[in-house]
């Protein structure tokens, strides 16, 4: 299941209607409508709005276990390089996922940073 069949299946168990889930994450209804048609896909900080929303963790629309073996990049076989690449899954899935993927580093490597000075200071 991709990200946009999440938000879906989010929308539709929950019984949300579109103008309430348009007012509730402060996004425009074209922006939405965009993602949910698959036009375009949301950013990191609009899914946290979303899972925010939801009160799901953000990692929920992209953790493995929601997740179709075609929405993520790991588990994937791409060959070729440039525009002579070829594989089952979306370059626009795969920079989502390395986005989320550099956010979750940064927060690692800022907890590492404080766990340091702690150790210092003993």
């Amino acid at each position: 299941m991709n990200i946009v069949q999440k938000i879906n299946k989010l929308l539709e168990e929950r019984n949300v209607k579109k103008n309430d889930f348009y007012t509730a994450t402060g996004t425009n209804r074209m922006t939405i409508s965009n993602y949910l048609n698959e036009k375009t896909s949301p950013t990191i900080a609009t899914l946290g709005k979303i899972a925010a929303y939801f009160n799901v963790p953000i990692k929920y629309f992209f953790d493995d276990e929601n997740t179709s073996s075609n929405s993520s990049c790991i588990g994937h076989i791409v060959t070729g390089t440039g525009n002579m690449a070829k594989g089952n899954i979306k370059l626009i899935q795969c920079q989502q996922e390395i986005s989320m993927l550099k956010e979750r580093l940064k927060d690692k490597e800022e907890l590492i940073a404080v766990l340091k000075k702690l150790i210092e200071k003993k």
